[in-house]
């Protein structure tokens, strides 16, 4: 399947179980080039993907809550490969301090990583993806924006990921005119009866952003595509 030939993505988070799926699943697509970004970078990743895709795959360090090496990372994006088509950004973190224990450190920590690096990545890629009147971003959110329940994360947590799931919407109605479609996908694991339940659960994730960034979703667009399976909806602590 060569869907993504000639396309190049960056990825971010690519040391969780569920970013490496969508590695799996856009390299398995026909992807040409690919950067991994992340605190540390992973040869050990780099070298498989390189080897059993044939995608040129080049690992990048850096940190989500600094502007230069988000800048960076687009120069060097540049610098292997002709352009960027594509970014998949699952960098985020869930804390679970309690109302009282939130101070404006934690939660100025929480939206800086979540909301504020999250912007700052579709602010470069939108750069680049403007000029060449395409482009796909996809931001990884969570489901927990919409359904509350159970043992929640902490408010900072699900205020952020609202917050990106607005900030989106207004990226692809500004940017849509420029062929740019940014979408969010919002998966939730817990509460999965088992670890074959949410082994489909984040193939599905993987499916999805597959989608979304390929041309058969060209009209689709603002979006938060929830990807939860019966983990909502069944009566377990959430």
């Amino acid at each position: 399947m060569n869907t993504f030939k000639n396309k190049y993505a960056i990825v971010t988070a690519v040391n969780r179980n569920f970013s490496r799926q969508i590695i799996q699943k856009i390299t398995s697509m026909g992807l040409t080039g690919l950067i991994l970004a992340d605190k540390t970078i992973n040869e050990e990743l780099i070298q498989k993907i390189t080897t059993q895709t044939g995608c040129a795959c080049h690992g990048f360090e850096f940190d989500i809550t600094k502007t230069q090496t988000i800048e960076q990372l687009f120069q060097f994006a540049l610098e292997k490969f002709p352009t960027v088509h594509i970014l998949i950004n699952a960098a985020n973190i869930c804390p679970t301090t309690p109302l009282e224990e939130l101070d404006a450190q934690k939660w100025d920590e929480c939206m800086n990583i979540n909301l504020r690096g999250a912007h700052l990545l579709t602010k470069e890629a939108i750069k680049i993806m403007q000029a060449q009147n395409y482009g796909k971003i996809v931001h990884i959110a969570s489901i927990q924006t919409s359904r509350i329940n159970g043992l929640p994360p902490s408010v900072s947590y699900i205020v952020s990921q609202g917050g990106l799931i607005t900030a989106v919407k207004y990226y692809a109605k500004f940017y849509a005119a420029d062929n740019i479609n940014i979408n969010t996908v919002s998966p939730n694991f817990a509460g999965m009866r088992d670890a074959e339940e949410e082994h489909e659960g984040i193939k599905s994730v993987a499916a999805t952003v597959g989608f979304l960034i390929s041309d058969e979703a060209k009209y689709i667009t603002g979006a938060n595509i929830d990807v939860s399976g019966r983990s909502c909806y069944c009566n377990r602590i959430f």
